[in-house]
Formats: C-alpha cells, sequence, structure tokens
C-alpha cells in the first residue's frame, strides 16, 4: 500500500513540474518570434542547421509524403470526435481534421495562436460549437474533454518530460479503439545524440525539448499497440551536407536516400534508429 501511495505522489509531482514548465512554454511561444535562436554562435549554427533540413525536407518532398502518410492513418474521419493536440496556429492538416471529422477541438496553450486558428475557421467557414480551438494545457485537471476517437499530435508528446504519466492521460482521454497519430523527433542515432548533446546547453526551449530514446518506444508500449511506425531524415539526413556542393546532385541524392527510409525505417529496429524522426499511429486497445 505505501509503495503505491508513494507512485501516485510521485506521478503528481511530475504532473506538477510539468504544468509549471508549461507555464513558461507557454510565454515562449507568446513571445514576438520563439523560431528565432537569440543565443551565440552555437544556438545560430544550431538553428542555420534545423533550418536547411527543413528546407530539404520541403524540396525533396519529404513532408509531403509525412502529410500524405498522417491523412492515410486518420483514414475516414466522418462521425470521429478529434483532438488536435498543441495545434499552435494550425498545421498542415488542421483544416482537413476539422473538415472532415463531426467534431474539431485544437487545444494549445499559446492563446494567441488559437485566435489565429479560430479566425481561419471562420474563414473557411467551419467554426461553431463542433469546430474550435481552445486555449489551455493537456494536462491540466481543466480540461476535461474525453472520449476522442483520434488524436492528433504534430511535434507535441517530445515537449513532456515525463512520458509516462503522459501517456496515461492520453490513454485516458481516447475511447476503446481510438487512435494517436504523431511525429516527433529522436536522438536514437549516435551523430544526432551526439550533436544535440553539445548544442543542448545553449539550448533556449530545452527546458520542454525531450527527443525520443529507445526508451521511449517501451513506454508506448506499455499503453498501445504501435500499428504503424515510419522514420525520416535516415540516411536522407546526410544529404544537406551534399547539397552546397550542388543542389541537383544534392535533392536527387536526399530523395533516393528518403525512399530508402521509407522502405526499411518502418519497424524498430536498426534502420529506425538511424533517424532523426519519427511517426506513429498508436491505438488504444
Amino acid at each position: 500500500m505505501r509503495n503505491r501511495t508513494n507512485h501516485k505522489q510521485h506521478i503528481n509531482e511530475n504532473l506538477a513540474e510539468m504544468l509549471r514548465t508549461n507555464v513558461r512554454q507557454k510565454e515562449y511561444y507568446e513571445s514576438d518570434d520563439p523560431y528565432i535562436e537569440k543565443g551565440g554562435l552555437a544556438s545560430q549554427l544550431w538553428a542555420r542547421t534545423r533550418y536547411a533540413l527543413q528546407d530539404m525536407r520541403s524540396n525533396v518532398g519529404i513532408k509531403g509524403d509525412v502529410h500524405r502518410l498522417h491523412r492515410e492513418w486518420l483514414g475516414d474521419l466522418s462521425g470521429k470526435k478529434v483532438l488536435d493536440l498543441g495545434c499552435f496556429a494550425g498545421n498542415q492538416l488542421s483544416l482537413h481534421l476539422a473538415q472532415t471529422s463531426a467534431s474539431y477541438l485544437g487545444l494549445d496553450l499559446s492563446e494567441q495562436a488559437v485566435r489565429k486558428l479560430n479566425s481561419s475557421l471562420v474563414e473557411a467557414g467551419l467554426y461553431g460549437p463542433k469546430t474550435r480551438a481552445l486555449a489551455g494545457d493537456f494536462l491540466s485537471p481543466a480540461f476535461q474533454e474525453t472520449d476522442f476517437d483520434v488524436i492528433y499530435a504534430v511535434a507535441v508528446l517530445h515537449h513532456f518530460k515525463y512520458l509516462e504519466p503522459t501517456l496515461r492521460l492520453l490513454y485516458d482521454k481516447l475511447a476503446p479503439g481510438g487512435i494517436v497519430v504523431t511525429w516527433d523527433p529522436m536522438q536514437t542515432s549516435l551523430p544526432v545524440r551526439a550533436a544535440r548533446t553539445i548544442y543542448r546547453p545553449f539550448q533556449s526551449d530545452k527546458a520542454w525539448e525531450f527527443p525520443f530514446t529507445r526508451g521511449t518506444f517501451r513506454s508506448f508500449q506499455k499503453y498501445f499497440v504501435i500499428e504503424d511506425v515510419q522514420g525520416i531524415l535516415g540516411r536522407s539526413k546526410w544529404a544537406f551536407l551534399i547539397t552546397p556542393l550542388g543542389i541537383r546532385y544534392g535533392t536527387h541524392l536526399a530523395r533516393r536516400w528518403h525512399e530508402h527510409d521509407l522502405k526499411h525505417a518502418n519497424k524498430l529496429g536498426p534502420d529506425l534508429w538511424r533517424c532523426m524522426q519519427v511517426n506513429m499511429k498508436l491505438r488504444r486497445v
């Protein structure tokens, strides 16, 4: 009995810490431009590397492939209750989710971002009692919505320092048989982990940035069935080093390596661990 009480207290302490961190995170994302690194040389170099990878994802078609994959995993949303978790001002699929589902709720810490998404919903003729965005904290007891058929969490779950209580809450918010579709960064590759370790002391958002490790996937499997998994930026991540020497050749090589990642980095194992980012479809059973 004492062990159970201590465990529950420990979980509550973890949740309280993350709630305090989310207050800081909200302030960060409501600043003038949260995506501009304001640190020194190390921060600037990291930012440039990240932007180069983002550009490559778009130019090579990786970003489009990921969105198509997510839509395939989401399936037919008619009659479904959807939570767009960490929606910010709207992601690539927010309007699609709102338009095709029976009930859509976007949830984000940032009040400014939520206002922008609600404006987009109004402009698209979608805003209403069952299609709206809300500013709030997923971890807070004040957020009481449950029985979601789908939770779409793009670049969200790696923001939680203590993943297991977060996954327990995620599980509880889903209806039986419901799914979670995710995208998050990983640090299972040795070069990536080394680079992140060197950069972390200079990172302005390190208090809520926790890229996935191999252990992260064991945590997921305690609560969900991992129905589908797809790693990206495995082999293809190295093409951004070649692109400055020749954009056409670098782009061609990145596409070829990306196709290799699509074919091989779709299960837990060495090919996935080489990737920088992972997409998953999780199901509550």
